[in-house]
């Protein structure tokens, strides 16, 4: 092939080191997009990565990355609102949030969240080199993801 193979997916298995190794030759230059990569120059990742070595010995993947970025806008919802769990009031505060993660910043336009629109969802691009490292080729701000009929579709906002 003279071309690289485009990965349409949020790189559960690219940008998932773990899993990569696994994949061998067939991963080399294979271009995808990602939620989360653990080499994007984002607040608090070098922290995050390096805590996450040292207790599992291994890079975090797609997965680890987004769980940690949810966990901590809930933990900004709940500072907001001095802890109040209750559902409604939680939901209110995560609408109103504006917080820097590991995957960037994180925000919704207007007060949207759960079901509707959701704003400055960061997104990654990578490319697998040849020695099999995640290169990360562009970060992907002001991502949309509009709910249709029950279905996500993510798209660059204007």
């Amino acid at each position: 092939m003279k071309m690289p193979i485009l990965m349409p997916e949020d790189g559960g298995v690219m940008a998932s080191p773990g899993m990569l190794k696994n994949l061998g030759n067939a991963a080399a230059g294979v271009v995808f997009g990602s939620a989360y990569l653990y080499n994007a120059n984002t607040p608090g990742n070098k922290e995050f990565v390096d805590a996450y070595q040292k207790k599992y010995n291994e890079l975090p993947g797609v997965m680890s990355g987004v769980g940690y970025a949810n966990a901590q806008l809930v933990w900004a919802a709940l500072k907001a609102n001095s802890g109040n769990t209750k559902p409604e009031a939680l939901l209110k505060s995560i609408k109103g949030v504006s917080v820097d993660t590991v995957r960037g910043h994180l925000s919704f336009p207007a007060g949207q969240g759960g079901q509707g629109n959701i704003a400055n969802w960061p997104n990654f691009m990578g490319k697998i080199s040849p020695n099999f490292e995640i290169v990360p080729i562009l970060p992907v701000q002001n991502v949309e993801v509009k709910v249709t009929n029950g279905n996500y579709m993510p798209y660059i906002a204007k």
